[in-house]
């Protein structure tokens, strides 16, 4: 006897009309203008990279901020393996920096 009532959440409509899609790796800071850049292209938009390519900064950080988080892990080095957390301290100011 048929199902009356079947489960049909998988049956909807995929999101991309060219198949099959697949996963890739990408710097996170560029990931919503590839993703982007990918639907319009999957929706037939012409000229679409030139539209996007505006901003090719958004993963550079600035040679100051870098070469700041340079010194201070350099620095770190320095320190004496039981300074009481302070190598911790540094790592994390550099990070911070770099994000």
């Amino acid at each position: 006897m048929p199902n009356p009532t079947p489960n049909q959440s998988g049956l909807t409509k995929p999101k991309w009309n060219h198949l099959p899609t697949e996963v890739i790796r990408v710097p996170q800071c560029f990931s919503e203008q590839i993703q982007a850049i990918a639907r319009d292209i999957d929706n037939g938009i012409d000229n679409t990279v030139q539209r996007y390519t505006e901003d090719t900064t958004a993963c550079n950080k600035s040679d100051d901020t870098t070469q700041e988080a340079i010194n201070i892990l350099e620095n770190a080095l320095t320190l004496k393996a039981n300074a009481g957390g302070k190598i911790k301290e540094e790592i994390r100011r550099a990070l911070e920096l770099l994000k």
